[in-house]
């Protein structure tokens, strides 16, 4: 196996009083078409650098989905792996609650099986980026609306032969930008 990366840095969280565990209860999704540009900077030159920037295409933008606030169906994970040419990947995973049997719900879960997204969760002030490089779609799931008191879990996951090359990146808005207000507008175009 050989070594791509050092370590050049420690992490001290000894005097910190309250580290965020727990995302806010809302996503963005966004048709991965609909970004225009992306510019990484991955690095561990100095210091870490992890971050991603991004612009949606002319009047694109993504789509806000809120659930309750002290709710839990938000959140972000990811399973790392080995491919068999010994790369690192990433199957990258934005979890959420799928609500109703309307048109609308329905509508909505169908573009989400058939489509590609990427997902932008929120964790205190830091905003990260699912599937940035290849978009999320819906794992397999099992709609149960009425065992499900009325939501049904989806994940939305990188997939076999679409894992990342990457974490989730870290989300930095353009000049004079703010993360937070970008991810609050749903980042319009």
């Amino acid at each position: 196996m050989s070594i791509c990366k050092k370590l050049i840095a420690g992490l001290s969280l000894g005097c910190e009083s309250t580290i965020n565990k727990r995302y806010a209860q809302e996503v963005v999704l966004i048709n991965k078409d609909d970004i225009a540009t992306v510019t990484k900077t991955i690095s561990a030159d100095t210091k870490y650098s992890h971050n991603v920037t991004f612009d949606l295409k002319a009047s694109a933008k993504g789509f806000k989905f809120i659930l309750p606030a002290n709710g839990s169906g938000v959140f972000g994970s990811v399973e790392k792996s080995t491919s068999d040419l010994g790369l690192t990947q990433y199957n990258h995973i934005a979890n959420m609650l799928i609500f109703g049997a309307d048109e609308t719900s329905k509508g909505v879960l169908e573009s989400l099986d058939k489509g590609r997204m990427i997902a932008v969760l929120k964790i205190g002030d830091i905003i990260e980026v699912y599937g940035i490089d290849n978009g999320l779609s819906t794992a397999d799931y099992t709609l149960d609306i009425q065992g499900g008191a009325g939501a049904s879990a989806i994940q939305l996951s990188s997939g076999e032969g679409f894992e990342e090359s990457n974490l989730p990146l870290v989300y930095t808005a353009g000049e004079g930008g703010d993360p937070l207000a970008d991810f609050d507008a749903g980042f319009a175009g």
